[in-house]
């Protein structure tokens, strides 16, 4: 505890006073009730630069379903102090019913394991697990969030966005492998290290692996670069779209038969 504490007081001046800013905003101006406010991300593992982005989490005891407006209340007064303060800090909006038993999101829960408190001063953080109800939550979203991508792949395609098609389809893979490990119940692979964790830890069929392969590989040699242009996959369009299609089907048996047990 006392090394995460070091990590908040080692801030930047300049962070700690836009993160407590910030704060003290959304507390003056967003009707939404505050219940906490935390540092997480790069920032509170100490490992940003001095360029970093400084990553707020704001806990709301409510909010609607989609956030909504109050989300965009604290996004825009992030704005106003990242540009009057020269320091960009950027908060993400949740509320208490977020962090419910089979509620929770793999990131979520990540973030609130490396969160710092902000505010209240002195209240800790709740740091819930993330639990096999949360698993099947998410992988039930990432499967319609999948489903959804087939149309929108098949409209890029028929306009001639060929690329912006691979970069669904290949979003779509990665989606699929996450959401693999999430039944497993490991939270932390991201873009090319998801997919690379899901071949290593799932039979793979032969014709599932260049997809696969593809997938990892477009996000540049460091596996995180998200802004890459996405090249056509291997068997084109069509061959990428069925490799959804068939980790799509796979894992939706899966979710079904371990939801039975």
């Amino acid at each position: 505890m006392n090394n995460r504490r070091g990590a908040l007081a080692g801030l930047t001046p300049g962070k700690r006073a836009v993160a407590l800013e910030l704060v003290y905003q959304v507390l003056s101006h967003v009707p939404a009730r505050l219940q906490h406010a935390a540092v997480f991300g790069s920032t509170a593992r100490g490992e940003a630069g001095t360029s970093s982005d400084v990553d707020v989490l704001l806990i709301f005891r409510r909010l609607a379903r989609d956030r909504e407006p109050h989300a965009t209340q604290a996004e825009e007064i992030a704005a106003r102090l990242s540009a009057q303060r020269g320091v960009v800090v950027e908060p993400w909006s949740v509320s208490l019913p977020d962090l419910r038993r089979g509620r929770r999101t793999p990131m979520l829960v990540d973030a609130l394991a490396d969160a710092l408190p902000l505010w209240p001063i002195g209240t800790p953080i709740p740091r819930p697990p993330f639990t096999t109800d949360d698993a099947h939550f998410c992988v039930h979203m990432l499967l319609a969030r999948v489903r959804e991508g087939g149309r929108e792949v098949a409209w890029l395609a028929r306009t001639g966005r060929h690329h912006a098609a691979a970069r669904r389809l290949r979003d779509d893979l990665v989606r699929m492998c996450v959401a693999g490990l999430l039944l497993r119940r490991d939270t932390r692979p991201r873009r090319a290290e998801a997919v690379r964790s899901f071949a290593a830890s799932f039979p793979v069929p032969i014709d599932w692996q260049s997809a696969l392969a593809w997938a990892a590989a477009s996000f540049g040699p460091d596996g995180t670069d998200e802004q890459r242009r996405v090249s056509i996959p291997p068997g084109g369009l069509a061959g990428g779209a069925r490799a959804v299609g068939a980790l799509t089907r796979r894992l939706a048996r899966e979710t079904l038969s371990r939801h039975a047990v």
